[in-house]
């Protein structure tokens, strides 16, 4: 059961993680789309030389943002096998503590 449990668990974490990436990912595209719609206005609206400035200023912060999710994730993924592994340990103990209930039980018997 404990490895059904495991699969299970793992299972979930992944979907999870999976389904948080796939979100970002929507959510990167549009917010793309919509420093790309900012830009055509500044182009509009300044000289070109100011434009590019800025848009390279504006590349440059969506690089950041993008790299610090992109570790925010692997921080996710981190955390989830922490958790698993924690999972692990802990029905691992449960398993213990029943065998020395069994066993204890055992004692009375023969005392």
């Amino acid at each position: 059961m404990l490895g059904w449990r495991l699969d299970r668990d793992i299972k979930s974490a992944s979907d999870n993680v999976t389904g948080l990436w796939n979100s970002f990912k929507v959510k990167v595209a549009a917010d793309k789309t919509a420093w790309d719609e900012k830009l055509a206005q500044i182009k509009h609206d300044v000289s070109a030389g100011l434009a590019e400035d800025y848009a390279e200023q504006l590349e440059w912060e969506a690089s950041f943002a993008i790299a610090y999710a992109e570790a925010a994730i692997e921080e996710a993924k981190a955390a989830t096998l922490d958790a698993v592994a924690a999972r692990i340990e802990a029905e691992k103990a449960e398993t213990r503590n029943l065998r020395g209930a069994h066993n204890d039980r055992d004692l009375t018997r023969l005392i």
